[in-house]
């Protein structure tokens, strides 16, 4: 498993009006790597237009080695914006005694989000991730930085960290 970040998934939704509906994406990820085994779970995101948040996840690792993790989410409004959600932490060995699983849960409110939302957000969204494992720390934060830089030349837009976790 290299700590450079993986490809970018991509997703999409517009509504005919301004929705008050919450943004809500939920997937299952899954790193397959040179050791025996791999890292598998699931990300949440709900996104409400009063501002609130809540970005959380799991995963499990079945490698021999233990690692660093980061995944990222931007969420980007039809008007171009983009709110990005980050976290990062470790993940032991797939090994007896060893707490193979990383977990995290990041609740918060976002004064731009609720300000922006009707001419942003509640117009249409598109959301892009990236996970990523890494057995050097320092390399961490540069795959965050790296994943968020990458997402914002292929949309051409700001993005705005929202909520970052580091355990």
């Amino acid at each position: 498993m290299s700590g450079a970040p993986g490809a970018w998934e991509q997703f999409s939704f517009s509504p005919l009006s301004v929705s008050t509906a919450p943004v809500y994406v939920a997937f299952t990820t899954n790193i397959n790597g040179p050791d025996t085994g791999n890292i598998a779970g699931s990300v949440t995101l709900t996104l409400e237009s009063d501002g609130s948040y809540s970005f959380s996840g799991q995963d499990n690792n079945s490698n021999w080695l233990p690692y660093n993790m980061s995944a990222v989410l931007v969420v980007v409004g039809k008007d171009g914006t983009g709110y990005a959600f980050a976290a990062s932490g470790g993940i032991g060995a797939g090994l007896p005694f060893s707490n193979n699983n990383w977990n995290w849960l990041i609740n918060g409110i976002n004064g731009e989000v609720q300000t922006n939302w009707n001419t942003s957000i509640g117009l249409g969204w598109t959301y892009y991730y990236n996970i990523s494992a890494s057995l050097d720390p320092g390399t961490l934060l540069n795959d965050l930085i790296g994943a968020v830089n990458q997402v914002a030349s292929v949309i051409g837009t700001v993005i705005k960290v929202v909520g970052f976790f580091a355990s």
